[in-house]
């Protein structure tokens, strides 16, 4: 790293060095022209692998489906609020889903499986409720001061760390054999 002028970002939960990597940072999206909205590829990505560590199993088609709903919902809140979304929006979008979050085609008036009473917004609620009580016990505890906010780690101008050409964490103040060292 320091051959070719990169910085290191030293992850550290303590003090004035701690270390936050929002895993919704903007940085992390993958451009494309769809419908001239950003793709939050690679957030989804990181956000399914933290909710499966944070299950301690694989995620089911409804909960990946209450996961994406429960993302895009953090997403336009925080774009609402002015400000960048964190883990803790999408946790509270999977306890508290909207209408628009029900899969399936639009009827006439609403969706059909929710016409036809085979979900609604209390089944949405069901599938993301696993996840809600996991991801809330990773930024309450596992992985606190880690993932539970903002990046922290920024240029004098701004500017995300994670942006740059080359990227050098240094995870040796986390535990060996944690959790946190793992997916960090």
């Amino acid at each position: 790293a320091s051959l070719v002028d990169s910085q290191v970002i030293s992850l550290s939960r303590e003090g004035a060095n701690a270390t936050r990597i929002n895993i919704l940072d903007p940085i992390i999206t993958v451009e494309t022209a769809n419908n001239d909205e950003t793709s939050t590829v690679g957030q989804d990505y990181l956000l399914g692998m933290v909710a499966e560590a944070a299950k301690e199993s694989p995620l089911t088609a409804e909960e990946r489906w209450a996961l994406g709903t429960a993302h895009k919902g953090a997403l336009r809140t925080a774009k609402s609020e002015g400000r960048v979304a964190v883990l803790s929006d999408v946790v509270r979008a999977l306890y508290s889903p909207q209408d628009s979050d029900i899969p399936g085609p639009m009827g006439d008036e609403q969706k059909l499986l929710l016409e036809r009473g085979i979900v609604n917004v209390n089944r949405v609620t069901e599938w993301g409720l696993s996840l809600a009580l996991a991801l809330e016990r990773f930024l309450d505890g596992d992985l606190s001061g880690l993932l539970d906010g903002e990046t922290s780690i920024r240029t004098e101008d701004g500017r995300a760390l994670l942006d740059a050409d080359l990227v050098v964490i240094d995870t040796s103040a986390l535990p060996e054999g944690s959790l946190a060292l793992s997916l960090m």
